[in-house]
């Protein structure tokens, strides 16, 4: 079957297809975010290396679908007097009805994901470098290595020794 001609709002509709694609791939992420930092939160590290193999995965993806939309939306940029490096805000400016809808929908949501894939990052990261302190401070304590061990009642730090450690290792 022959689909006949290309239209100039080919390319348009083409590239709703690869933002829906992306806005979805998104969501995923979004998902794997909060799923991976509910693994943090329960401290199984199998689990959090399979989380983080996901993510990675996606991110991945997502990366490879953003390299085609960029190409897509440069050439529909440049066919509507635009830069090659032109914004969805840009072409939601230029772009004929139904379009200019769609595109603006896309770009409410995908500022949305942006913000909620942020703050589930950030969140992962604090309790990430939580627990690193955690297991840091423990290891010092256990092994009575010289650092921050603590704080006295004034307030003041402590710093750990080699004879205040649970482990003797002078044996």
């Amino acid at each position: 079957m022959n689909a006949g001609p290309a239209t100039p709002e080919s390319p348009l509709s083409d590239l709703t297809r690869v933002l829906w694609q992306q806005r979805r791939h998104l969501e995923r992420l979004h998902y794997l975010l909060k799923v991976q930092e509910l693994i943090l939160a329960g401290g199984d590290q199998t689990l959090l290396q399979h989380a983080v193999n996901d993510v990675q995965l996606l991110v991945t993806t997502i990366g490879e679908i953003e390299a085609g939309r960029r190409e897509l939306t440069a050439e529909i940029g440049i066919s509507m007097g635009l830069d090659a490096d032109a914004s969805l805000e840009d072409l939601v400016n230029r772009a004929p009805e139904p379009y200019e809808q769609i595109l603006a929908e896309h770009r409410d949501a995908f500022l949305v994901l942006v913000a909620d894939i942020t703050t589930v990052s950030l969140n992962g990261r604090e309790q990430l470098q939580r627990g690193l302190n955690l297991t840091r401070e423990l290891t010092s304590f256990v092994l009575g290595d010289a650092g921050d061990g603590g704080y006295d009642r004034s307030g003041s730090t402590v710093h750990g020794s080699a004879e205040r450690g649970l482990i003797d290792r002078s044996l």
